[in-house]
């Protein structure tokens, strides 16, 4: 290393990484011997450290009689090394060192080195066990199933699918139907050999360690990588084979689309090489616009659309597509030959150049007053940036450069949006449920086919040019005052409140740390009805309402402007969350709160919304399994009574007058928290909450009024299952969620919860899905709504029964007795997960979003802004004896003090048992559909009160 400085040195002249003046991180770049490119990042306050490794080489590269093999070796790659060849050892070291991988590896800074040692070592010497081939197949089974009934991989297969002979029409994750070969583990073999080359390789390296000693683990850790001169192959460029394709198909969900996919395969304007004037976003912007004008603006004052966006992808230099996705109304239904016109007309336009700068403007503020990621999220966009940039100069500025208009450049790429070069995807539940004739054979899409002809171009044109169809006006909201508001001395502020008037909260924290023109604004509404039908199906009608009304005047021309705004309908309460440029947020948010105080809809503004709610509703019913098995275990665990059918028998009736009158009254007695963080002075703040306390006629509310969640006393010594069919009868996954109930929260059992889940977490994982393949979705983690602690595993399977889960779960946590007692007999062990465990749960913010995101979270957890440092002190008191006696307690199956509710979904492939098995001296109940109300009225609620 000593003999080759000089030339490092020259090389590190030469390429020096351009870097935001904002950005505080030490950067270099380095070409290491074996070809292999290297950005190192060193930030000396960092407490977790971070590896990303890409390649070039993906599924794309697939052979064609073996589709998925790319990803079934990602599979087979990180099954033990020669260096470290025991299984799943690499997981457990950056499990129970606070980390995380998942192609990029993440641990607490001191584990760091050796986390290097194992990631690099799967590169060098990966084993890929043949004893391992069939349970990682049956692995990728399981994600397979687990997406098939998810529309967004539906869509994705059944466009790709018409690039016929082209690599894109593969099935790229595969399944046992094109893995399962007695060759296989001999042709990852033979893949990786062929591609798995220094050469196609990034690295990033992010520590607090100096950029010397990271690149001294760069060449101890990544030269031995083999570069063998490995060469991407030569991938044809993506185009319509013959004629233009319509498709169309039946989705899983409730809903009805059009889809259209346009091929660019010219070289010249890949959209991710010409990242220094960025056409393709510059149009993709003006396609998408929402504004009048703009095709969305025109089909939704028409009532044929609900929503627009505009993408544009590059998977390779010649293989681009540009994306436009249209959710259709029933009206859209009835006139889609009117809306593909529209379409069409909207592309004939020339751009004006205040779109590029006004990008150009958002781009160097943003530059300027960069924020930090999280070190995972650095390293993965570093890699990924250093493929796609033309010198390694601008990794670091990749997604911040405008430095040029190129009119004739959009134009280009505009020649491609014509109606003989596409494939149009129908994807309708209305249309064609039952009406079609072909299936595809891996995700099971039943859909019709047709080519696009020249009779359908005419008829397309035939329709009269509109003219409410024109270029979108310039953006009235630009930020003008970026000034920051505090010096920037890196002091920590804690939200203070500084408002308290007739039941509005305000809190407050000027940013001295992040140098960020923006903040974040948090609303929690404390109204005291909440969690029963009818306020669910009203909330939803109104976060519907927020956009029908203001979108097209103020709340579109803000999301382009880095505006974050989100209606959340949470479990415990609803709240407004809003980040934005701190000029800019207080006058949305008085738009905001000026609609809610003088609420009012036009008759085709609430038939539109309810519209809207009714498919979201229906297709919340098309949720993976998992997911509905634990919306179940809610619905029976919590004082919350909302089931999914009678919010649709609910919206149903509900009429415009009963919603406007349900607000007026809701809004007269309610209380608000807020919460301002960032470049935001206490005047802001303080006249913020002046806003909230306008509302006319408005009452604060008695706190004791105000809905709290609370969670049911479930009966000591008491197992209780409850069974389901799931609504979707294509789905071929069930699912159960088991949760066990510890009890009222209180600092030392939290504390202890989260002790004992960093070693569970892992551990069942290991057992039920890496032993015991039971499925793709495995997890066990703690639950502390409802001011009480639970432990809660979910899983879901498709070669499982619930009954085999519950089974296999009790049975583990016999067994997880041994894994604590490693921890008796090893104390040092035990001393390192605590110190883990602290570090993982009070991980330092990188930017002012997270901070105040984090900041938020504690206060609607428990109403202390400080409590990650209650929770790092509580974590370091718990012992070993603590955690044991919370096993034998609380876990063990053995206990008196067992209390379980299950909650099973099967698909209807399957028979749900009448009885249930006994399980020793434990009791066990079976409940039945619809008896929620009266389980929870008999057992009553653990006190919502939260003791610090």
């Amino acid at each position: 290393m000593v003999a080759n400085e000089p030339q490092q040195q020259e090389e590190r002249k030469e390429v020096k990484l351009i870097q935001s003046p904002n950005d505080n991180n030490k950067y270099r770049y380095v070409k290491l011997k074996n070809d292999l490119e290297v950005v190192l990042v060193s930030d000396e306050t960092t407490d977790q450290s971070s590896c990303c490794l890409a390649i070039n080489i993906g599924s794309l590269c697939n052979p064609r009689e073996i589709e998925g093999l790319a990803h079934f070796l990602e599979h087979m790659l990180f099954l033990g090394t020669e260096k470290f060849p025991v299984e799943k050892e690499f997981v457990n070291f950056i499990y129970l060192n606070g980390g995380s991988y998942n192609g990029t590896t993440s641990v607490n800074q001191e584990s760091f080195e050796e986390a290097l040692d194992r990631f690099s070592s799967f590169f060098i010497s990966p084993l890929m066990n043949e004893d391992a081939v069939n349970r990682e197949l049956n692995a990728v089974d399981s994600e397979h199933n687990n997406n098939m009934q998810k529309d967004f991989w539906r869509m994705d297969r059944i466009v790709n699918d018409q690039f016929e002979g082209h690599p894109m029409s593969m099935f790229f994750t595969g399944d046992s139907s094109t893995l399962k070969r007695d060759d296989i583990r001999e042709k990852v073999v033979e893949f990786y050999q062929r591609y798995y080359s220094a050469n196609l390789m990034k690295v990033c390296i992010f520590g607090r360690e100096s950029l010397d000693q990271l690149e001294e683990y760069a060449n101890k850790y990544f030269l031995p990588i083999v570069n063998k001169d490995a060469k991407v192959p030569d991938l044809p460029p993506l185009t319509i084979t013959s004629k233009s394709i319509m498709i169309e198909a039946e989705p899983t969900q409730d809903m009805d689309l059009l889809k259209f996919v346009f091929p660019i395969p010219d070289k010249k304007l890949c959209f991710s090489k010409n990242y220094k004037n960025s056409s393709a976003t510059i149009l993709t912007h003006i396609l998408g616009h929402e504004c009048e004008g703009s095709l969305f603006s025109v089909l939704f004052n028409k009532d044929y659309a609900f929503s627009l966006t505009s993408s544009s992808n590059s998977f390779y230099e010649n293989m681009n597509k540009f994306e436009i996705q249209i959710h259709l109304t029933k009206t859209g239904l009835e006139n889609v030959d009117e809306v593909i016109a529209l379409l069409f007309q909207s592309f004939e336009f020339d751009t004006p150049e205040y779109f590029f700068t006004e990008k150009k403007l958002l781009s160097e503020i943003n530059w300027k007053s960069f924020q930090k990621s999280a070190p995972a999220s650095t390293t993965q966009a570093i890699t990924s940036n250093l493929f796609r940039v033309e010198r390694p100069e601008d990794t670091l500025k990749y997604n911040n450069f405008l430095e040029k208009f190129v009119p004739e450049e959009i134009r280009e790429i505009q020649s491609y949006l014509r109606p003989d070069n596409m494939i149009c995807l129908f994807y309708s539940s209305t249309k064609f449920n039952g009406k079609t004739t072909e299936i595809e054979p891996h995700y099971k899409i039943k859909f019709n086919k047709r080519y696009i002809e020249q009779s359908d171009f005419e008829k397309w044109k035939s329709f009269p040019k509109n003219t409410n169809l024109f270029v979108p006006k310039e953006n009235p909201f630009l930020p003008i005052d970026t000034t920051i508001k505090a010096p920037q001395d890196h002091s920590i502020h804690i939200p203070k409140e500084v408002y308290n008037t007739n039941g509005v909260k305000v809190y407050h924290s000027l940013d001295h740390r992040f140098n960020s023109p923006k903040a974040r604004v948090n609303i929690r509404f404390e109204s005291t009805s909440y969690g029963n039908n009818q306020s669910m199906v009203m909330w939803n009608l109104l976060k519907k309402s927020l956009k029908e009304v203001l979108n097209e005047k103020i709340l579109y021309y803000l999301s382009v402007l880095d505006f974050s705004m989100k209606l959340q309908i949470l479990t415990t309460h609803v709240e407004l969350q809003c980040y934005c440029f701190n000029d800019i947020i207080f006058t949305a948010l008085g738009k905001v709160f000026d609609f809610l105080m003088n609420l009012d809809l036009n008759d085709m503004q609430f038939k539109r919304i309810k519209e809207k709610a009714a498919k979201r509703f229906l297709s919340s019913h098309h949720l993976s399994p998992y997911q509905i098995s634990t919306r179940h275990l809610s619905l029976h665990t919590f004082n919350c009574n909302s089931m999914l059918l009678d919010k649709q028998e609910y919206l149903k009736k509900v009429t415009k007058s009963e919603f406007l009158n349900y607000f007026k009254s809701l809004f007269s007695y309610i209380n608000f928290s807020a919460m301002v963080v960032g470049n935001a002075s206490i005047e802001d703040a303080c006249a913020f909450g002046e806003k909230l306390n306008s509302f006319t006629n408005r009452n604060s509310a008695c706190p004791g009024d105000v809905f709290k969640l609370s969670r049911v006393n479930l009966p000591s010594n008491t197992i209780t299952h409850q069974r389901e069919f799931l609504y979707d009868t294509n789905q071929t996954n069930c699912s159960s969620s088991i949760s066990f109930l510890i009890g009222q929260f209180n600092r030392k059992t939290y504390a202890t919860t989260l002790v004992i889940c960093s070693i569970l977490g892992s551990a069942y994982f290991e057992e039920l899905r890496t032993k015991k393949q039971f499925g793709y979705v495995v997890n066990c983690s703690q639950d502390s709504f409802g001011n009480a602690i639970s432990i809660r595993c979910v899983v879901q399977s498709h070669t499982k029964t619930p009954e085999e889960i519950f089974d296999a779960t009790m049975e583990f946590f016999v067994g997880f007795e041994k894994t604590l007692d490693y921890f008796k007999t090893n104390p040092s062990d035990f001393k390192d997960l605590i110190e883990n465990c602290q570090k993982q749960n009070t991980v330092k913010q990188q930017s002012n979003s997270a901070q105040s995101s984090l900041y938020w979270s504690f206060f609607t957890f428990c109403g202390d802004f400080e409590f990650e440092k209650k929770k790092y002190e509580d974590i370091g008191k718990i012992t070993f004896d603590d955690v044991k006696q919370y096993y034998l307690d609380h876990l063990s199956p053995n206990t008196a003090n067992l209390r379980i509710f299950a909650a099973h979904c099967y698909p209807h492939s399957y028979q749900i048992p009448d009885d249930v098995k006994p399980f020793g001296n434990v009791k066990v109940n079976l409940l039945k559909k619809y008896e929620h109300d009266n389980f929870k009225e008999n057992h009553g609620y653990l006190s919502s009160k939260i003791n610090l």
